[in-house]
């Protein structure tokens, strides 16, 4: 049985080779209509990816990156490099997830 975090991942992560490159904001805009119209969850998972990202070794040890965030997170930047960070992808998810979710949903991110 696939969880609803399997279900994000492998939508987001496994299967974005299988979408071309120029596409992939439109797949992840896609990812979040489709994640916000789905129950509870599914979507409060990426709430969970969110803080594991923040709290990962990438984001938190002293690294290259500490001084330039925005490069590390910068999606497209890392996406035309061909140097996907797992970081950015989230964010960017995370983004298109927002935009469509409903104030009820969007109500649930502080906690």
């Amino acid at each position: 049985m696939v969880t609803a975090g399997e279900l994000n991942d492998e939508c987001v992560f496994c299967s974005q080779p299988l979408v071309p490159r120029e596409n992939i904001t439109a797949w992840m805009n896609a990812i979040g209509l489709v994640i916000t119209a789905l129950p509870e969850p599914y979507w409060i998972v990426l709430h969970d990816r969110i803080v594991s990202v923040i709290s990962s070794a990438v984001l938190s040890s002293e690294t290259e990156w500490v001084g330039y965030p925005f490069q590390l997170l910068d999606f497209t930047a890392c996406h035309r490099s061909y140097s996907e960070m797992h970081c950015s992808y989230i964010l960017a998810l995370a983004h298109a997830v927002w935009h469509h979710s409903s104030i009820g949903q969007l109500s649930l991110i502080p906690k």
